[in-house]
């Protein structure tokens, strides 16, 4: 004969011990929120001292209102509602609470609470670690992407697509056909081919950018695998073509020192040479005076051949010169009347001067400065004829030079190179000095000389010096 098991009554006077061990804070309140029972007491509470007390009361201060709404809401619902309150005992303890109606009798709620305070503090580190992230991606502007390799689907953030110029419409499984620039897709190619065998890469490219400039990126991949296959890439992406360009310009700036230099010696050699020949030549056309018009000839080609050699000394190191204070403004207007009695009738040259305007360096090499930037806008309009305008006027700490004439402009493939040595859009009959000059000096005042140029609407050259007080 079988043993009689535990009566109904037996079974549920083992429920309180049951519950007071479980990790859960177990509670019924009846409609007015008095507690009826509750599995174990707060910290330095006791269980006598809890029952038929309102439970809200031992929420603290700043939760119970969300406590009581809770409450209300399990209640008019009829569901179970979870929110998350502290105690008034300590402060410093998080309980995730749940309410649940019970059924049958009317406004009664069983509440249910766990300890949540390594979880919040889990959760705080989490968020705090996200949005250090997000600021360090908003601060590297990156864009950030993930690539599901099994499902052939890209997900892209916001800055991905502003660094690419596209919308989500042009989003696709094949990047590299879709947008890396063709002389870059088989080195692109062959790096993804390595991610794709499980090796992080950082590979750096070009695009090809709807506005028709190549640009420069550099992303970084990393593989995620599953069972020993690559399944997705994640990774960021930024735009580097301004560190790339910075870095092409150093690069010639180092060329063209090096080519300074040699330059230097070379047309110092040389100008002595000349200075002999002319010598020569001046002496023979007295001896030969039948052939003075053919010795003239050959003392005009030498001097021309010396100023082209002053203009590469100048550029490959201009000559040491005193430095005052100079007031640019008349400087400017001295260099326009020369100008306006030297140029063509058919080019008109305004001015919009401010003054005075004081700057600190030597006047003659200032003059060439402004002399070569006029030159430049001449030989731009000629022959058909065109404006100039110079104008200038003083900012914060700097005094600010600008010509510009309504020439055809500069073609954009030229402008990344227009201050270089020898770089001319006037053929054979220019040294292509002039502008290579004119920024050598200009920095060597502390100063510098910009181009903005759109082809068919002129050009305007931005000639900047560190201004003094006119005291």
């Amino acid at each position: 004969m079988s043993r009689p098991g535990p009566s109904g009554d037996d079974e549920l006077a083992f429920l309180p011990e049951v519950l007071a061990s479980a990790p859960a804070l177990v509670g019924v309140v009846d409609a007015d929120n008095r507690i009826r029972f509750i599995s174990r007491a707060l910290e330095g509470l006791s269980l006598a001292s809890m029952i038929g007390r309102d439970a809200i009361g031992f929420a603290h201060p700043d939760d119970r209102a969300r406590v009581r709404a809770a409450l209300d809401e399990a209640r008019a619902l009829g569901v179970t509602v979870r929110y998350r309150s502290r105690t008034t005992t300590d402060a410093r303890l998080v309980l995730d609470n749940w309410a649940s109606p019970i059924a049958g009798e009317e406004g009664a709620l069983v509440l249910v609470a766990l300890d949540a305070t390594e979880l919040v503090r889990v959760e705080s580190a989490a968020e705090s670690a996200t949005a250090k992230l997000k600021l360090a991606v908003e601060a590297a502007d990156m864009g950030l992407f993930e690539l599901d390799l099994v499902a052939g689907r890209a997900q892209w953030d916001e800055r991905m697509w502003a660094i690419h110029g596209r919308g989500p419409t042009h989003q696709g499984h094949r990047y590299i056909e879709t947008y890396v620039h063709p002389e870059d897709r088989a080195r692109a190619a062959t790096l993804m081919a390595r991610a794709l065998s499980g090796e992080a890469i950082q590979p750096e490219y070009r695009i090809l950018h709807p506005d028709g400039e190549p640009r420069w990126l550099r992303m970084s991949v990393i593989p995620i695998a599953e069972d020993g296959n690559v399944v997705r890439f994640v990774g960021g992406i930024i735009d580097v073509t301004r560190e790339r360009l910075e870095l092409e310009r150093r690069q010639r700036a180092q060329h063209l020192e090096a080519l300074g230099t040699l330059t230097a010696g070379v047309a110092h050699n040389f100008n002595n040479l000349m200075m002999v020949l002319v010598a020569i030549f001046e002496e023979l056309s007295e001896i030969l005076p039948t052939h003075g018009e053919s010795i003239s000839d050959g003392v005009t080609a030498l001097r021309r051949g010396r100023q082209m050699v002053t203009s590469l000394l100048d550029f490959a190191g201009p000559r040491v010169h005193e430095r005052n204070r100079v007031r640019l403004d008349e400087l400017l207007r001295r260099a326009v009347r020369l100008c306006e009695q030297t140029f063509s009738a058919a080019i008109a040259i305004r001015t919009r001067i401010d003054g005075p305007l004081w700057v600190i360096g030597a006047e003659s090499a200032l003059e060439q400065v402004v002399m070569n930037l006029l030159l430049n806008a001449r030989d731009a309009l000629e022959p058909a004829g065109g404006a100039i305008l110079v104008e200038a006027a003083q900012t914060d700490d700097a005094v600010v030079v600008r010509v510009v004439d309504d020439g055809p402009g500069i073609p954009k493939e030229l402008q990344p190179t227009i201050f270089d040595p020898f770089v001319t859009t006037k053929g054979e009959q220019n040294t292509g000095l002039g502008l290579a000059t004119a920024l050598t000096i200009a920095r060597e005042h502390d100063g510098g000389l910009e181009v903005e140029s759109e082809p068919g609407e002129g050009a305007t050259f931005t000639l900047t010096l560190p201004s003094v007080d006119a005291s």
